[in-house]
Order: C-alpha cells, then structure tokens, then sequence
C-alpha cells in the first residue's frame, strides 16, 4: 500500500507540465504562426479582390435592373469618393448608380425627382488597383443601360480590372502575385465575373 504522501507525489507528476515542455510548446506555436503569416496575408488580399469585384458587380446590376424596372435608361458611375466634391473616374471602386451624372453630388440621398436621381452608392474599402475601360481599351466611367437592359451611349465600360497594386504594373495576369479579377459588361447586358488568368475554352471562369 502507498503512503499518502507518495500517491500526492504520482498525481502531481501525471497532471503537471515542467517548464521545458511548456517552451517547446510554445516554440511550436511561434513557428507554426510564422509558417502562416504568408499564406494569410494573401488569402485577405485576395478577398479584398474578391470583394470589391463582387461590390463593382452588384453595382452593375442594380443599374441593368432599374433601367428595366423604370423601362428608362440608367447608369452606373466609377467615381472618386461619396462626397460633394466627387468626380467621376476610371480607377475607382467607388460607385454610384444614378439616372443623371453624380459628379459633384455623389453625397445626395436617393430620389426620384431630385439630382442627381441617384439611386445607390458604394464606397470601396481599402486600397486596390482598378481599371474601368471600353470595349477599345480606353478609359471609361459609366455603364448606362437602356429600358431592356442592353448597354447604350457612347463608349460605355466593357471590363473593370481589379488587382492588388503590386501587380498593377504587371501586362500579364499569369504573372501576378495574387489572384486578379476582371468584370465583364457585353453589349447585350449580360455581367459576369471572371479570371483573366485561366486560357481553358472550357472553363466558365474564363473570361472571353
């Protein structure tokens, strides 16, 4: 039979942690969080991408949608900033969807009889290098789209590039250090989203 005094003793070296287990573990830890510490960093850059992609995207439909809704043509504006001093620009991600131009009212609230008749806006977060251009490659700021949804007036947006700006000097996509998106406006209407890295003809990703 073991004495009171030996059995505390086992219970205590069962349970315990010494303080050279508990620095291996932590130095575990630390090179483990130093190991992450890259791939993280590129997982929220791209879905800062992502994000605003898919910001610029919604905008873009929310015009298509209200000039079918009104049967009357509406658009959708790249502009510099949601204040009274705003401009219209090709490399923001800032937006306002409006039936009249938002340049220098992009602070006004939804109306339907007041200027700029604005409908929404959206103000891009953090810092991204964006690229509004026609279907020439020049630059563009409105998307306006007629009562059936099809794209109308002169040298409209065809395509928004969105990348990270370590890359905005990059021609090519394949050799960017994140994942560049692209919006697409076709003439008919249509908007997507897509991937100009992927070349598969099959892939729906691709952009055309």
């Amino acid at each position: 039979m073991l004495r009171p005094g030996r059995a505390m003793v086992q219970r205590g070296h069962a349970y315990g942690f010494s303080l050279l287990e508990l620095m291996v573990v932590l130095t575990l830890v630390g090179i483990l969080a130093l190991l992450a510490t890259p791939s993280m960093a590129e997982w929220m850059k791209n879905q800062r991408i992502r994000g605003t992609a898919e910001a610029l995207l919604n905008g873009l439909q929310t015009a298509r949608e209200e000039a079918i809704r009104r049967n009357r043509p509406a658009s959708f504006w790249l502009v510099s900033n949601l204040t009274s001093g705003c401009a219209l620009s090709n490399t923001s991600g800032s937006w306002v969807v409006s039936l009249n131009s938002p340049a220098g009212q992009c602070d006004s609230a939804p109306s339907a009889t007041a200027a700029p008749l604005l409908v929404t806006s959206y103000a891009v977060q953090g810092s991204l290098d964006v690229k509004a251009l026609d279907k020439d490659g020049s630059a563009a700021s409105e998307a306006r789209f007629d009562g059936y949804g099809r794209l109308a007036g002169t040298a409209p947006i065809a395509r928004i590039e969105v990348r990270d700006p370590a890359d905005a000097d990059k021609a090519s996509a394949a050799t960017h250090a994140y994942r560049s998106l692209r919006v697409q406006i076709l003439g008919t209407g249509v908007i997507r989203l897509c991937d100009p890295r992927i070349s598969d003809a099959n892939d729906t990703r691709r952009c055309t």
